[in-house]
């Protein structure tokens, strides 16, 4: 008896220790698969990243992050995750001057984007660096120099309608301003426009009369639309006056094909709530009509674009009060309900923000679907980090690609598309094999960010065979589009495939 006993404590013992091995291997197991998949969708930065951007930096089709790290103890350095076009990424890092904010566009005459920020010093100054095309990035070329404080700021975009990016300048109290520096399409600029401001100007560029010239939105008491003529020539029209706004976007909020005009109120203490502005269109820069929706004390815009493609730009913002400046440690993703008002927003832990999360967004896992990048936030003491979130289609992100996503497991197995040539140079065609008759066909072709460029096919009835539609790389009103990469969609009732081409003029 006593030896049956000792014989079962020592079988117990061995089951124990066992499962012991056993259950700290399931933990091991765990850990690292969450280290992997960590690892897969966050990655670290040098100290103080001030923003973020992406561009196609490498021009292999596939969009690249870039992130800014103004390091006081260090070099500066621009950190660049390099995409392989499915949402893994490479870190590399290159030491270059920066401040405040970059963007990554072409300046001068190659296909490769260039940085564009600003460096301090004994004069503050708007530089780019040139990118060489092989990793490398030249030293540092001279936009804009300015006497002024470091408060001068800048948005890009193409005034002149040559496909060249442009600068608008703009300047903080107490000096209220702001300017266009026209860019040559070679990296050479020349002040060419400057105006007075009453008040903080902050400029909004879009196309508000349908002319296919950006004109530019000014919050600035008063409000101006100043309608672009051509060559450098400004109509300024006073429109409704807003209050002073801490942001303002240009974006067809409504679906109506024409840019509206959306302006956050910020407000950060005593719990007062902030407010959303949307000045709808109604063509000719004519804004009839306005909205106005509350947002939680402290709200932030941090980005606005189309998270589910359904051609209404959606949103996401952080709160930042004056209790807690760096935020809550969420972002707060809000999809357009498509009648002037938002959903109950989802929120994104995200970490401790340092002075505010930066976000962008772009499809960085080739599935059409705008995704987000999120940076400005410390990992821990020494660490900040840069994190990106993955669309699943429906404004939902997960921490993974979607790409892996099979066609088939959305119930499209009927037909299949493709395009040739890819790339091209001024025309393809796009074919596809229907196995039956069907209804309710669209072929719709979009840019980068999910904006409808062209419709080719709305709600047809076809029939089974094969089908071959050419696009002559014109937009819906009949202008050439640029170089780029686009999207072809084709819609079969409620269900949906997208592919990518590229178009090289």
């Amino acid at each position: 008896m006593v030896k049956s006993l000792t014989l079962r404590k020592k079988i117990e013992g061995k089951m124990g220790n066992e499962k012991t091995k056993l259950i700290l291997c399931i933990i091991i197991g765990m850990i690292i698969l969450i280290y992997c998949i960590s690892f897969a969708v966050e990655f670290t930065v040098p100290t103080s990243p001030n923003d973020i951007t992406y561009g196609d930096i490498d021009y292999d089709g596939d969009w690249d992050i870039s992130i800014p790290s103004t390091i006081y103890y260090a070099p500066d350095t621009i950190s660049i995750l390099i995409n392989n076009g499915y949402g893994n990424f490479n870190m590399a890092y290159i030491a270059k001057d920066n401040m405040h904010f970059l963007e990554c566009v072409r300046i001068d005459d190659d296909d490769f984007p260039d940085f564009v920020t600003k460096i301090g010093g004994e004069n503050y100054q708007f530089v780019y660096y040139k990118n060489n095309g092989d990793g490398s990035f030249g030293e540092a070329i001279n936009i804009h120099t300015t006497l002024s404080d470091h408060q001068e700021r800048m948005v890009i975009s193409d005034l002149n309608n040559d496909e060249d990016y442009d600068i608008i300048y703009f300047h903080d109290v107490p000096d209220n301003y702001w300017g266009i520096i026209d860019n040559d399409g070679y990296g050479n600029f020349t002040d060419i426009y400057y105006c007075d401001s009453i008040a903080r100007p902050i400029p909004a560029p879009g196309d508000f009369n349908n002319d296919s010239l950006n004109d530019i939105f000014v919050n600035g008491t008063p409000d101006v639309v100043y309608i672009n003529e051509g060559n450098y020539q400004f109509q300024m029209n006073i429109i409704e006056p807003l209050i002073w706004l801490h942001s303002t976007y240009a974006c067809d909020i409504n679906n109506d094909n024409y840019q509206d005009i959306v302006g956050l109120l910020h407000r950060y203490m005593y719990g007062l709530p902030c407010e959303l502005y949307l000045l709808y269109n109604y063509g000719y820069y004519t804004f009839t009509d306005r909205d106005t929706l509350e947002f939680p004390c402290g709200t932030l815009i941090v980005d606005i674009a189309d998270y589910n493609n359904d051609n209404y730009p959606d949103l996401t913002y952080q709160i930042s009060t004056w209790e807690n400046p760096g935020g809550d440690h969420n972002i707060y993703v809000c999809l357009n309900n498509q009648d002037g008002t938002f959903s109950e927003p989802i929120s994104y832990y995200i970490g401790f923000a340092f002075h505010g999360f930066k976000v962008c967004s772009a499809d960085f896992d080739g599935n059409n679907y705008n995704d987000l990048a999120i940076t400005k936030y410390k990992i821990d003491d020494v660490y900040y980090g840069v994190r990106i979130l993955f669309n699943d289609g429906n404004g939902n992100f997960l921490d993974e690609p979607q790409v892996a996503v099979d066609n088939y497991e959305l119930g499209i197995t009927n037909y299949e598309l493709t395009n040739y040539s890819n790339p091209f140079k001024s025309n393809t065609t796009i074919s596809f094999s229907l196995a039956k008759n069907v209804k309710n066909v669209g072929l719709n072709i979009y840019n980068i960010k999910g904006k409808l460029v062209r419709k080719l096919l709305n709600n047809r009835i076809m029939y089974s065979g094969n089908h071959f539609i050419q696009w002559d790389g014109k937009d819906n009103k009949g202008k050439e589009v640029s170089s780029n990469v686009y999207i072809y969609r084709l819609r079969i009732g409620d269900k949906s495939i997208s592919k990518k081409m590229l178009l090289v003029r």
